[in-house]
């Protein structure tokens, strides 16, 4: 299993630069993170690698918080693919993530949500993509809230 880097140490929902290799962003380019909600609300991330690879890019994607991966029924889950391959003749497509709400077990109290992460690591013989890492916030809104429901993302 891939243990997954700390979670970043403040508040950005990405850490994509000019420079970065693997760009994870909100479908919904208005937005600056994903929103999921304990009542199962859908958002999905749009992958893209930034420069063509030599070698096959496998990218895996998982959720952590607070440092840790997630057990299964445990806050939001990606109910999609999680692994994606960049080859030479692929690279500039982009591919599509879908996250998925699920119950919080880390609220604490009247939180209207919660923040996740959806972590994405490359794996490649291209010593320029290997170990290359993005991340998007996921905010997992509480099944209380009132202004999170599937119609409403």
């Amino acid at each position: 299993t891939v243990s997954p880097p700390p979670p970043p140490s403040t508040n950005t929902t990405t850490t994509n630069n000019s420079d970065t290799i693997l760009s994870i962003m909100p479908f919904n380019l208005n937005r600056d993170r994903l929103r999921t909600s304990e009542a199962g609300m859908v958002d999905r991330a749009i992958i893209a690698l930034t420069q063509k690879p030599l070698q096959d890019v496998y990218v895996h994607f998982f959720i952590i918080h607070s440092g840790r991966n997630l057990t299964a029924g445990e806050g939001p889950f990606i109910s999609s693919n999680s692994s994606f391959i960049f080859t030479t003749e692929n690279w500039n497509v982009t591919q599509t993530i879908e996250t998925k709400g699920g119950i919080d077990t880390a609220v604490l109290g009247s939180a209207e949500f919660v923040d996740y992460f959806l972590f994405g690591t490359c794996y490649s013989l291209d010593s320029s993509f290997n170990h290359q890492e993005a991340n998007v916030t996921i905010r997992n809104y509480h099944v209380a809230w009132p202004y999170i429901t599937h119609a409403n993302p």
